[in-house]
């Protein structure tokens, strides 16, 4: 099922969920956040942006004593394939290929990365 896109604030916030090892509640996430993005965000700042993720469906959240803590409920992999398969095919007509030939070449890629990529691409094919 396709959920509601993201913002690029809620893909923050989803982004330190999903890169914690443990649930997380508001306050911790705050700081988390301010942190890795660099940013000021307050408390309630936050707080909007985790209730708009419970209600697109993507966080859960329960009750731990005094406080709410939230869990993903799809996984980043999951995420990434929604955005690039919309991207392969806005970007690229669905033509695979074309997308990740115009992905290689706006990336400034070294010797190790063509080798890796070509390693990657012989072993799904």
């Amino acid at each position: 099922m396709v959920k509601t896109m993201l913002s690029d604030c809620e893909q923050m916030v989803m982004k330190c969920i999903w890169d914690s090892d443990s649930e997380l509640g508001v306050k911790e996430l705050m700081e988390i956040v301010n942190e890795k993005h660099s940013r000021t965000w307050k408390l309630q700042t936050v707080s909007t942006f985790v209730a708009r993720l419970v209600k697109k469906g993507y966080l859960d959240m329960y009750r731990n004593g005094r406080t709410f803590l939230y869990r993903p409920l799809m996984t980043e992999e999951d995420y990434k394939g929604i955005l690039f398969r919309q991207y392969v095919g806005f970007w690229s007509c669905g033509n695979a290929a074309e997308f990740i030939r115009s992905l290689c070449e706006s990336l400034e890629l070294t010797d190790s990365d063509k080798k890796e990529i070509r390693e990657v691409v012989q072993a799904i094919v």
